[in-house]
């Protein structure tokens, strides 16, 4: 949708409350273009006429063609209506309420409606401007940034589906305290990083595509992980068979499998070794599955391309990120008291 940032827009109805929470803000006002919704519908019957006509093919038919194109369908047709992510955005500000360095805009009491959003506008640089240029803050974005993934995975269940750099937005603390330049520059020159990371914030946008996962997904999910950070190759493998209920690997396929998930882990996934790639890892588990007719249900394959994204510009921003390492201390940290509390590493 198109987005415009302004004083409280011409044209919107708004009640006396509305429009008094208003009278001293910026706003951006995010309005859907014209004719989007039924033009993803025309698109979807399309591609679906085609997803039968496949589903006949030995070479495709791990891939549930119809399934997981229902599920993006939903996922695309609900972007549409504007109210959907104001409710997102309200969960997410519940959601991180007390944290001081991460946020969402907030909607507008009385200004969200199927095709006109108004919420507050949050300043700050894309995310994807500072992975170019480089600067002495990127490590400390890069803590702040994957803090926040795992937080939304492990203690809320409530995950940003589209958390990619141009969907985030970062600006300084010290600079919004209006510290002058030269102190300013001095102080982040001699900041250790703890310091570093508690003058960065990072703003997300564009919530539309957000969702709670359901239990029995999240739960498969995260033993996949588990069983990776514990590096039990044959319980990451078994796992793996659950994640479609219409699974095609059997017999002497899934021993395979379990074979070859096995041999990665051992070879790709210990720590003690160095640094664990998990991004190269997580596309080589994709490639055995697709391997040995694998079927895996859209949402899983979603979560892994998510946490591919994370990891390609979290790396990006610091170089050294060793999230392996990260995500155990956070997989210890819920499975122990429930919650991930504090910073996980900075």
């Amino acid at each position: 949708g198109a987005l415009a940032a302004g004083g409280l827009a011409d044209g919107l109805s708004a009640d006396a409350g509305a429009a008094a929470d208003l009278s001293a803000r910026t706003v951006a006002v995010k309005v859907r273009h014209p004719g989007v919704a039924r033009q993803i519908f025309l698109d979807f019957q399309i591609l679906k006429r085609a997803a039968r006509l496949l589903r006949g093919v030995p070479a495709l038919r791990g891939l549930n063609l119809e399934e997981t194109l229902g599920q993006f369908s939903h996922t695309m047709t609900s972007q549409t209506d504007l109210r959907v992510e104001a409710r997102h955005l309200r969960r997410f500000g519940r959601n991180f309420r007390d944290a001081t360095q991460v946020c969402a805009p907030w909607p507008v009491v009385g200004l969200a409606t199927e095709g006109v959003l108004c919420e507050t506008f949050e300043r700050g640089e894309a995310l994807s401007l500072a992975i170019r240029r480089g600067c002495e803050d990127n490590a400390a974005t890069c803590a702040l940034g994957v803090d926040t993934y795992l937080k939304m995975l492990l203690r809320d269940n409530f995950m940003h589906s589209d958390l990619h750099p141009g969907n985030i937005l970062y600006r300084s603390l010290l600079a919004e305290n209006g510290l002058e330049s030269e102190s300013f520059s001095r102080r982040k020159r001699d900041a250790s990083g703890a310091a570093r990371a508690a003058a960065v914030r990072l703003v997300l946008l564009d919530f539309g595509i957000a969702d709670e996962l359901p239990s029995d997904v999240r739960d498969r999910f995260l033993t996949f992980l588990f069983s990776l950070a514990r590096q039990d190759g044959v319980a990451a493998a078994n796992c793996l068979l659950t994640w479609s209920d219409a699974q095609t690997c059997v017999g002497a396929q899934a021993d395979g499998l379990r074979a070859d998930i096995a041999k990665l882990v051992d070879e790709r996934c210990a720590l003690r070794e160095g640094s664990v790639d998990i991004d190269d890892v997580l596309k080589r588990v994709m490639t055995i599955l697709r391997a040995r007719g694998v079927a895996v249900d859209a949402v899983f394959a979603s979560l892994v391309v998510s946490m591919c994204v994370l990891v390609g510009f979290a790396t990006a921003l610091d170089e050294n990120l060793n999230l392996f390492e990260v995500a155990i201390a956070a997989f210890l940290s819920w499975s122990v008291t429930g919650d991930v509390a504090g910073k996980l590493y900075a």
